[in-house]
């Protein structure tokens, strides 16, 4: 009997450790440094590096070319690439 409710007191003291350890509504918070802009503002483009041309996430080639590298669109527009003509 004494095993039993020294096992309870245990599991419940475990329990209100682990629910007021943190708070749910901090678990689920992330740094500024964590959060991704969206996707909208400056997509991560494909660049063929070999043809200068980069492509938009969903087109037929985005990631598929033979040499190529993901970078922000901004910073391909700014290294001189240009977009390809179909998305």
């Amino acid at each position: 009997m004494r095993s039993t409710l020294n096992l309870g007191l245990i599991f419940l003291a475990g329990v209100l450790l682990a629910s007021s350890a943190v708070p749910l509504s901090a678990q689920s918070q992330t740094s500024p440094s964590q959060v991704t802009p969206p996707a909208s503002s400056n997509p991560i483009v494909w660049v063929n590096t070999d043809s200068g041309v980069y492509h938009q996430p969903g087109s037929r080639r985005y990631g598929k070319t033979k040499h190529g590298k993901y970078m922000p669109e901004a910073d391909a527009i700014k290294a001189g690439y240009h977009a390809s003509g179909k998305h």
